[in-house]
């Protein structure tokens, strides 16, 4: 049964370690609104493991939602 249990947790973390890659490729294609939410998945996927590039799409998702935005519900950030 532990054997079961640790090899069902190595598969689990290795499918979520190839989400990420997955993300990317997935915006080159994707449509504006789509790659908001695929920023913020990736900011949040890099979150503990990589904290530079989790700031570095958290940020472009920020940015690309920003620009979206028109008048007063702009943030001041952007």
């Amino acid at each position: 049964m532990r054997y079961l249990y640790l090899m069902l947790c190595l598969f689990t973390f290795q499918s979520f370690s190839q989400q990420p890659v997955n993300l990317v490729s997935r915006l080159k294609t994707a449509s504006e609104s789509e790659k908001i939410r695929i920023y913020n998945q990736l900011g949040q996927a890099y979150a503990l493991t990589q904290p530079d590039s989790a700031v570095h799409y958290a940020n472009a998702g920020m940015r690309l939602a920003a620009s979206q935005m028109t008048g007063k519900a702009r943030p001041f950030c952007c």
